[in-house]
């Protein structure tokens, strides 16, 4: 398992998945809604303004000036007159946006006659909410097909991104003044709302079925899903139509034929009236200004004609499954990132591009009429990135100081950098891997090193031992070899790893390293054995022994101490060439170097090489042919 855990693959998918369910308990506790709806209306607003809205709705709003001409509530008499006056142009429909549930004299009976009168005008009202009471519509109208409530979905931060087609409650149902308008309008062109074949619970407009909005739709997370609702669009931005102003129309300056054939809504244009909306305009792609309420069901009115007229879908979630894929792969993507990508200047570039692709594709998805969630993606995707990047580190941080701490004393700075860039062919589960390498041993022991100890104190004898072990431990580094340990007195340095050598050629440096550095050994102690005269203290001969051959390179030990060594015939051979130095010395030499046959033609002989001849050592059963080098 530990090993498993290791692997950068493991790590990147397991990273991935931490962060996918973590993004996934945040958006289905919510916490992700507020930045998921104002994603959706940045992207929203940019869309919306590239558009010029072609269905052909019109606006008359009752400004200030005109409240303080005629008054407000406005008289029924000028409501009347401009009706009429309206109806002069041939509109498709008209829409009142202005409740009238009492009488506002003077001039009840000339609009109670315009409301007798048959035609296309729609006239609002408001069911009743917790906000206040059912608004009826005028008394003439009340219970005909005249009418159309003003309701507005408000989402919980204010903003309106939904329109509605039908509501109902204990009084009875009803459809939007949007729809009741569109439907004036498309039934001059043949087109009636109808259910869905496909879908008998939708509405379709033409071509086009309207799916009700749910309360988990695309960044929402319990949201209103009340009445029948669609997703508003606001296409060609927060005020794409044309108004006139009441005393306008009552002038007759309105250009002839402005109405004709459209759909008019008229509400008020004042801002004393206070009646408008906090729209995605409101905070983002706008002018900072709420939309007028005649604005809004005018831009609900037109998106609805489009649907019919064009063809063109409402914007729709592309579903649960499908998010929860999109936010996978990108949670997935981000792992993988941080596995493959070893520069951090790399990542960072990387995972800018990658965000600014998942925006690309929220957007895109949005323009084609899809609503897909972007943020949780787009956080999910450095997240991941960061989390296993965040645990390689540590890995690495763990890896880099056991290795360190395997070699950093016994090989030189240059090998250790080496050994740290080659790390992964050269470690497996966070130690070196065990492989068998060809390489060249060296032993050296101290000569007479029994009668001196027993002539130091135990102090002493450290001392002077560590003075000692210490230059040949840097002779041997200095030689681009590894001490593999010290035992008691003596030696051993292995030439050819940690780093394998694996030709031929490196082979021979190896070799010829080896015994350079047995030769530096001889002429380090030669001038260690001066100073210790001259201060008095014991002096010592060396016996070193050199062998090439095959040997097993690993680690031996566990958690709490491991140690590199190399084992083999190879090394015990070389042990037993130094032991047997004892034997060939001569009188009064204080030391020497035995080499095998196999490390003098490694390197093409030596001139100044003396052959021993062919020794069976100790606890070999097969002859070595031994040569013994120059020690001055």
């Amino acid at each position: 398992m530990r090993r498993l855990l290791r692997s950068r693959p493991v790590i990147a998918g397991v990273a991935a998945l931490s962060v996918f369910v973590a993004g996934l308990a945040a958006s289905l506790a919510g916490l992700m809604q507020p930045l998921e709806l104002l994603a959706y209306d940045m992207a929203l607003t940019r869309l919306a303004v590239r558009d010029t809205p072609s269905a052909p709705v019109t606006l008359v709003g009752a400004t200030e000036a005109d409240i303080a001409e005629y008054g407000w509530p406005l008289p029924d008499g000028v409501l009347a007159r401009l009706i009429t006056t309206i109806r002069g142009q041939a509109p498709r429909a008209i829409g009142i946006d202005i409740y009238r549930d009492k009488p506002v004299p003077p001039g009840t009976d000339a609009l109670d006659a315009v409301l007798a009168a048959p035609g296309n005008l729609v006239w609002v009202y408001k069911f009743s909410s917790a906000s206040g009471p059912r608004i009826p519509p005028p008394a003439a109208l009340e219970g005909g097909e005249n009418t159309g409530f003003a309701d507005i979905v408000i989402d919980g931060d204010g903003r309106v991104r939904r329109g509605l087609l039908f509501l109902d409650d204990e009084n009875g149902f009803g459809q939007s003044m949007a729809l009741a308008l569109a439907g004036r309008h498309l039934a001059a062109a043949g087109i009636l709302s109808e259910a869905d074949p496909d879908n008998p619970d939708w509405m379709r407009l033409g071509t086009v079925g309207f799916r009700p909005v749910e309360a988990d739709d695309g960044g929402y997370v319990g949201a209103d899903a009340g009445g029948y609702q669609f997703m508003a669009d606001f296409r060609g931005g927060d005020a794409p139509f044309t108004m006139s102003s009441v005393a306008d129309v009552l002038r007759g300056d309105v250009p002839a034929g402005r109405f004709r054939d459209s759909v008019v809504i008229v509400g008020t244009a004042a801002e004393s009236v206070k009646d408008y909306f906090a729209t995605p305009f409101d905070h983002v792609g706008g002018d900072g200004r709420a939309m007028l309420g005649i604005v809004l069901h005018a831009h609900l009115t037109a998106q609805l004609l489009r649907h019919g007229l064009a063809g063109t879908a409402p914007i729709r979630p592309l579903g649960n499954g499908f998010e929860l894929a999109w936010l996978l792969l990108c949670c997935a993507l981000g792992g993988a990132l941080a596995a493959a990508l070893r520069r951090p200047a790399g990542l960072v570039v990387v995972l800018a591009l990658g965000l600014g692709a998942i925006g690309a594709v929220g957007y895109g998805a949005l323009g084609a009429g899809w609503w897909l969630p972007s943020v949780a993606p787009m956080l999910g995707w450095p997240l991941a990135a960061g989390l296993a990047t965040a645990w390689l580190s540590h890995l690495e941080r763990v890896e880099r100081a056991a290795l360190m701490g395997i070699f950093s004393r016994h090989v030189s700075a240059e090998v250790a950098a080496e050994l740290w860039r080659q790390r992964e062919d050269f470690l497996e589960g966070g130690r070196p891997k065990a492989r068998e390498i060809t390489a060249t041993v060296l032993f050296s022991d101290i000569a007479g090193f029994t009668p001196i100890s027993e002539g130091l104190s135990p102090p002493e004898l450290m001392d002077w031992l560590n003075e000692y072990l210490a230059e040949m431990a840097r002779i041997v580094i200095a030689h681009g070899g590894v001490v593999d340990k010290f035992i008691g007195d003596a030696v051993m340095a292995v030439f050819g790893a940690p780093l394998p050598s694996t030709t031929p050629e490196q082979q021979r440096v190896d070799a010829r390293a080896a015994i350079a550095c047995a030769e530096a050994m001889v002429v380090r102690l030669d001038a260690l054995n001066q100073a210790w005269r001259a201060a008095g203290q014991p002096e010592i001969g060396m016996r070193v022994g050199l062998h090439t051959g095959p040997v097993v390179a690993g680690s031996l030990g566990g958690d709490q101490r491991m140690d590199y060594t190399v084992i083999g015939d190879t090394v015990n051979v070389a042990a037993r060439l130094e032991s047997f130095g004892k034997e060939v010395a001569e009188a009064g030499e204080g030391c020497t170097i035995l080499a095998s046959r196999e490390t003098l033609d490694l390197v093409g002989g030596i001139d100044s090489a003396t052959a021993v001849g062919e020794i069976v050592l100790k606890g070999k059963s097969a002859g070595i042919e031994v040569y013994r080098l120059p020690t001055g």
